[in-house]
């Protein structure tokens, strides 16, 4: 599940996304920075590295991190597109268009999609390695390693 709050934002060039905080070891580290890498990788006008995932003082009453504090919806997102454009591959800026924001939409549902069966196919294989950790419990007294194989 996916909260995205769409903002025009005029302090920095690009498309790119605010994200919840979640420390290092956390397991939604990154989780949460998984759609943003993977629209960074469909669309140039999308910048992985100035999004951020911080939740500053000054913002804690915004829509995205009240979603995520009072639902727990480890993806909430505001995606910010700059009404200066984008600074393509050759480092020029490209003024945004209706045809350029509608293919950027194209780009993201793409990754939204691709991001869903990641979590499908995570999903499948923990359920299917609790069912084997069950089954070989039931039989005799291992480790993960063992169960795993050493290999």
């Amino acid at each position: 599940m996916s909260y995205l709050d769409v903002h025009a934002h005029s302090g920095r060039k690009s498309i790119f996304m605010y994200g919840p905080y979640y420390p290092l070891h956390c397991s939604r580290y990154l989780k949460v920075r998984a759609l943003p890498k993977l629209a960074s990788e469909r669309s140039e006008m999308f910048r992985f590295f100035s999004c951020k995932f911080k939740i500053e003082k000054y913002k804690e009453n915004c829509a995205r991190i009240a979603i995520w504090r009072d639902f727990n919806i480890t993806n909430c997102f505001a995606i910010e597109t700059s009404s200066f454009g984008f600074i393509n591959k050759d480092r020029a800026t490209v003024g945004f268009n209706t045809e350029l924001l509608q293919e950027f939409g194209e780009c993201f549902m793409h990754s939204l999609f691709e991001y869903s069966l990641i979590q499908e196919e995570d999903r499948k294989m923990r359920l299917a390695l609790a069912k084997k950790l069950k089954a070989q419990r039931k039989t005799k007294r291992c480790t993960i390693a063992d169960i795993l194989g050493k290999g």
